[in-house]
């Protein structure tokens, strides 16, 4: 996880006013740079395709429909382009924490059914009956 994840995720878990996020970011000029980096056509906004991939980069597999919600979520003044005061509430958005809870689901689901596997991709019978039949985990 880059430091720049952890920071965000950290900032996600505690639901602070937008007012307090802002100071906090600007002075340590973190957020700035980060903004920076993907606003690649370096226009002072980010676009639905750069979200996206910021988004990205925070290990969520979105959507494009997600992406565009999310958009629309961070953009108050609906210029269509997230400026950098907007991408400051990123860290209270509902939308990505409805994102994130939905891909922990997900990962944990694929790590469960990783465990049934077999090398061919396939669970057995066996393996599924065994799944509904005995509860806990055996000594």
């Amino acid at each position: 996880m880059s430091s720049f994840e952890a920071k965000f995720r950290a900032k996600m878990a505690k639901a602070a006013p937008a007012e307090v996020l802002v100071v906090k970011q600007v002075k340590d000029g973190l957020t700035r740079e980060t903004f920076k980096k993907f606003d690649t056509d370096c226009g002072g906004t980010i676009d639905s395709k750069e979200l996206g991939r910021l988004v990205r980069v925070l290990g969520l597999n979105p959507s494009d429909e997600e992406i565009e919600i999310l958009n629309k979520e961070l953009d108050k003044d609906g210029s269509g382009e997230i400026e950098f005061k907007e991408f400051l509430t990123m860290m209270n958005s509902r939308t990505l924490r409805k994102m994130q809870a939905l891909d922990d689901r997900e990962s944990r689901l694929r790590k469960a059914f990783g465990r049934l596997e077999q090398l061919d991709g396939q669970i057995s019978r066996e393996s599924i009956i065994n799944l509904v039949t005995v509860r806990g985990k055996k000594n």
